[in-house]
């Protein structure tokens, strides 16, 4: 979507004499106005020092709760010299809070080493030699402060759940290199770097386990969460800005027919490649194999390595970045390894619909993009787009569906005051069963063959540049039970939830901008087909001999 720039013609064309202007005589603001005494207001409020006054500090940005809340409340000072030299990640001394371990951690160019941001991360130490469902939630400060003055300082405030597989939470964006390292001249503020040195403070606070887990100030629990033993499926350990991906792994995991046709890519030893880290494809076929049988949530580093990322690439923010790595994504895997064995491939077989657009001619499209704007539902959009124009032309010819169907939803729209995307905070209402045999060509085909239902959803919530993305999968259990996959957590959730994310259900509280975006439907005839049974057999013998 491009903007739209209005531009007004300055030079006038017509020559007929304008009347004479007018002019409000001004009166001085000086001479007229009353004089009134000078009256000097409140004084400024006292300078806190983050080493005197962290308290005061803590209540500031983390909010005021009751003594008896409170777990552990401690203040670490680390003092670092040689900032400008350091390397690209520095860890600080270890410190105890609450009786665990915890350090740390600096980014002076920032997490890809390249960037004009510091960042800085607190580490939970302890969670190394935790178990899997060990966690602890707590409320952190980060300060950085000039060495001589500790009233001259920055912070930066955020609650988080540290767990054995997300360990490590903090600031990729703490503050910009030129304002930490550099004198303030409008202000007179002092640099937070001054001669090569800075303190940088940490006030953390952990709270009770009897405070409501549901709350923002959350505590440890007695009796951790177990998402393989109570849905059979585990989560996904996050690292960086990584929920669309996660969201798009979860969805295209749960179809099965694509997980074995990737446990089918012959990846022992082809072609020199021994290595997940020089492969996606073995990459993705260890990380489906420790989705399915393993016990701790996996991460999606050897993924992302085989890609070549950097930090940089994978914190994208943009909002439209869930669709294009999925179709960028089955086009990858697409070219690379399943048009070698066959020239109608299974990602083809199985996403690839016959469509046309505008009257041209038909080719193969993986995903349905749907203009919902003005529309109370997808299937009015659909009524919409294959409608014939005043040229008798149709918008959208469908000629023949894949089994496994999805949609993109418009939730974004272009902001004409920059090149950042804007969410649109609209309700779309979209069916359970769906037939698609009122919007295709081929009119003469069975209705039955056209009959979908809803198998699977990626949802955003919050905005742009804090949102967040979670799965939903139909247990096809009656469809009345749904999983969710939030980052490391699955649960089972009630179909209302996925019908009407904007009522917000029970497990969905921290943004109030529920948004469905990619919708994924199965044809009902090759349910069984999709669904597939994965036996060990299909697994290939260098993937299953992997520690899971």
């Amino acid at each position: 979507m491009h903007g739209l720039l209005l531009f007004k013609n300055a030079s006038s064309t017509t020559t007929q004499s304008s009347p004479p202007i007018y002019y409000q005589p001004r009166q001085s603001a000086i001479h007229d106005a009353p004089i009134e005494p000078y009256a000097p207001g409140p004084p400024p409020p006292p300078a806190r020092s983050v080493v005197l006054h962290y308290e005061d500090i803590a209540n500031q940005n983390l909010g005021i709760i009751k003594d008896d809340d409170v777990y552990d409340l401690k203040c670490e000072h680390w003092y670092v010299s040689d900032f400008h030299d350091n390397p690209d990640k520095v860890y600080g001394p270890d410190f105890k809070a609450g009786g665990n371990s915890w350090r740390l951690v600096l980014y002076p160019r920032g997490k890809d080493g390249l960037s004009e941001h510091v960042s800085i991360d607190l580490q939970w130490t302890s969670g190394l030699y935790a178990s899997s469902y060990d966690h602890i939630h707590v409320q952190f400060v980060i300060c950085m402060s000039t060495m001589s003055f500790p009233t001259n300082y920055t912070c930066r405030s955020t609650s988080f759940r540290f767990t054995k597989a997300e360990s490590e939470h903090g600031f990729t964006e703490f503050g910009n290199f030129d304002h930490l390292t550099r004198n303030d001249f409008d202000t007179g503020r002092e640099a937070f770097v001054k001669n090569n040195k800075t303190r940088i403070t940490c006030i953390i606070r952990i709270l009770k386990s009897t405070i409501d887990t549901n709350s923002r100030y959350t505590g440890t629990s007695a009796d951790p969460y177990n998402s393989r033993a109570k849905t059979g499926h585990i989560g996904l350990r996050r690292i960086g800005k990584t929920s669309y991906m996660e969201a798009v792994i979860q969805l295209l995991f749960n179809i099965r027919k694509f997980r074995k046709a990737i446990y089918n890519i012959p990846t022992g030893n082809v072609d020199g490649i021994i290595t997940p880290s020089d492969s996606p494809a073995l990459a993705l076929q260890r990380l489906f194999y420790r989705m399915q049988f393993g016990t701790d949530c996996p991460s999606l580093a050897e993924l992302i390595q085989s890609f070549g990322w950097n930090d940089r690439d994978i914190n994208s923010s943009g909002g439209e970045e869930c669709i294009e790595f999925l179709l960028a994504f089955l086009r990858s895997m697409d070219d690379t390894y399943f048009n070698k064995t066959s020239p109608w491939s299974e990602t083809r077989k199985l996403f690839g619909n016959e469509v046309a657009h505008a009257g041209r001619e038909y080719f193969l499209e993986s995903m349905i993009s749907l203009d919902t704007i003005g529309c109370s539902s997808i299937q009015e959009s659909l009524s919409k787009a294959t409608k014939r124009d005043w040229a008798f032309r149709k918008r959208l010819r469908i000629k023949a569906l894949a089994p496994v169907l999805l949609f993109e939803l418009d939730i974004w729209r272009q902001d004409y005051y920059g090149p950042t995307l804007q969410k649109i905070d609209h309700q779309v209402s979209y069916p359970l069963h769906l037939n698609m045999s009122l919007y295709t060509e081929t009119f003469a085909r069975d209705t039955e063959w056209e009959r979908y239902v809803l198998f699977g959803m990626i949802m955003h919530y919050g905005s742009a540049k804090n949102g967040n993305h979670c799965t939903y999968i139909n247990g096809l259990s009656g469809h009345s039970e749904w999983l969710k996959f939030d980052g490391w957590k699955v649960e089972n959730v009630p179909v209302d939830e996925v019908l009407n994310p904007q009522q917000r259900g029970s497990s969905v509280r921290r943004y109030k901008r529920n948004n469905p975006y990619v919708l994924c439907y199965v044809r009902e005839s090759h349910l069984n087909e999709v669904l597939c049974h994965i036996t060990a057999e299909d697994i290939p013998t260098h993937i299953r001999n992997i520690n899971a």
